[in-house]
């Protein structure tokens, strides 16, 4: 479970905070695949080369559920897949680009930039050395 906070004050008659709370109920999905490979030269008797190379391929999709609440209202429900964006947030007093996780059933448009939120484990090894047989 993941948990994000924002708290923003108003000023006017009455000072008040306000506070924005989510929860991220995250699961993921995904197929991979691990192998590898390896080769022995000998060079002597007692003296050989050893290569390796080892591959992995994973990709998981990330979806979930967010439950949130704004200032008093009630907690709301949505579900989809994660994507992870970026938002302006400079009418509340903080930056351009500032970070922002979305649960949606598609891709969010309008002015929020965003990807999908995909784990990525693929990756490749390749290895080297030398064996040296001392009896």
């Amino acid at each position: 479970m993941l948990y994000k906070n924002h708290f923003s004050s108003g000023y006017g008659p009455e000072f008040k905070i306000y506070t924005n709370e989510e929860k991220y109920d995250l699961t993921a999905r995904g197929l991979g695949f691990y192998g590898g490979a390896g080769l022995e030269f000998n060079i002597a008797n007692n003296l050989a080369l050893v290569l390796e190379i080892q591959g992995r391929y994973g990709r998981i999709d990330l979806e979930g559920k967010k439950i949130f609440s704004v200032w008093e209202l009630p907690w709301v429900e949505e579900e989809g897949k994660l994507y992870i964006g970026e938002r302006d947030l400079l009418d509340e007093g903080y930056g351009e680009h500032c970070p922002d996780l979305v649960i949606s059933q598609s891709a969010p448009s309008g002015n929020v930039k965003v990807r999908e939120a995909i784990l990525d484990l693929s990756g490749f090894s390749l290895k080297a050395g030398i064996r040296i047989k001392l009896f």
